[in-house]
């Protein structure tokens, strides 16, 4: 076998292949490095998301590395045709069986972009509440009041509606509350203007608000609005509540919120006393009538059975039966001839 050959036909099919590989992907390598290197330091300088910029730097890398694999299989002279034929079919399996997955990566990379909250925010999506503390490609975790961390999916967010409460600098607290009718719109509304002079987390512009919206059956219905900053919307929202119960409770304005007060003239207050006081004499007389009556039927029952004494026995004899009635008769007469016997003695 003449090695000097096989060397010289080696090298002149193999080996030039080889050495422009080696050369490619060492080239490829750094240059794939470089790139990376300002694409990083051009996203830092911009005010992209950290979670956007990751991901992006991601994709970009993935993406040079498979165009580096591209050129160095051409070199090597494997087909192309065959190769992203197959790859597409990977892609579409693995797209179908991360279609959930890929729609949430969709979905991150628009709230990224668009901005609808960032990181602090206290955001409201669908019945979930509470403060932003991660904005991820795939998900978003928020932050309850009792600190509960809830994580949405990012295609629930860009397909529902998200309040935003902390996007402006300043947050109003709304109350409604309703006063009897006959109170004086202007007595409430001095009472309360006066009562927020002094409110610590009240802005003074946008000034309050106070009218009459409507009125109902309870009363007149009273809208109070007051404005403050985001940060201190719930101490704005307690002193709202303490202040103002406090001022309508020390000035005598009552709340019916839910609550149906009538009013009735003195003539009717009379007939009503007059008519209650005859009900109750008459109650208390049938009731006397009544008890007299159950008195009454009770004597005649304990009479009918209280039982006789007889003092002597009762002597039977062959032909007479002496009954209890004739007993008593004979009681009767016997007590009077004695009566009798005691005033002739006298």
């Amino acid at each position: 076998m003449d090695f000097t050959n096989f060397f010289n036909n080696f090298w002149e099919t193999t080996g030039i292949t080889l050495i422009k590989v080696f050369a490619i992907l060492v080239f490829g390598i750094l240059l794939i490095k470089i790139i990376m290197r300002y694409t990083r330091k051009a996203f830092m300088s911009s005010s992209m998301e950290v979670g956007l910029t990751s991901f992006l730097l991601s994709v970009i890398r993935v993406v040079l590395y498979i165009l580096l694999l591209f050129i160095v299989l051409s070199t090597l002279g494997v087909s192309m045709a065959a190769f992203i034929a197959a790859l597409s079919a990977a892609g579409l399996a693995i797209a179908l069986a991360l279609q959930d997955s890929l729609s949430n990566l969709a979905s991150g990379i628009l709230i990224l972009v668009n901005k609808p909250f960032v990181e602090g925010d206290y955001i409201k999506v669908g019945t979930e509440e509470g403060t932003v503390r991660s904005v991820r490609i795939f998900t978003t975790q928020i932050e309850t009041y009792d600190k509960k961390i809830i994580t949405l999916p990012n295609k629930s967010i860009v397909n529902g509606n998200v309040i935003n409460y902390t996007s402006s600098p300043l947050r109003r607290v709304d109350i409604n509350f309703c006063v009897p009718f006959g109170t004086s719109q202007e007595y409430v509304k001095n009472t309360v203007l006066d009562a927020f002079k002094t409110a610590k987390y009240a802005l003074k512009s946008p000034s309050i608000y106070i009218n009459v919206d409507n009125f109902d059956e309870h009363g007149l219905l009273f809208s109070f609005r007051i404005w403050g900053k985001s940060e201190d919307y719930w101490d704005l929202y307690a002193e709202a509540y303490e202040k103002l119960t406090d001022a309508l409770y020390n000035a005598g304005i009552q709340i019916t919120n839910n609550i149906s007060i009538v009013k009735l003239r003195e003539d009717e207050l009379k007939s009503k006393k007059s008519s209650t006081t005859k009900k109750s004499k008459n109650e208390t007389s049938s009731k006397k009538n009544t008890t007299k009556k159950t008195s009454k039927s009770e004597l005649t029952e304990s009479n009918s059975n209280k039982a006789i004494s007889y003092k002597e026995p009762i002597a039977l004899s062959s032909s007479v039966i002496v009954t209890p009635s004739a007993l008593i008769s004979q009681d009767k007469a016997t007590k009077k001839t004695t009566k009798r016997g005691h005033k002739n003695e006298k």
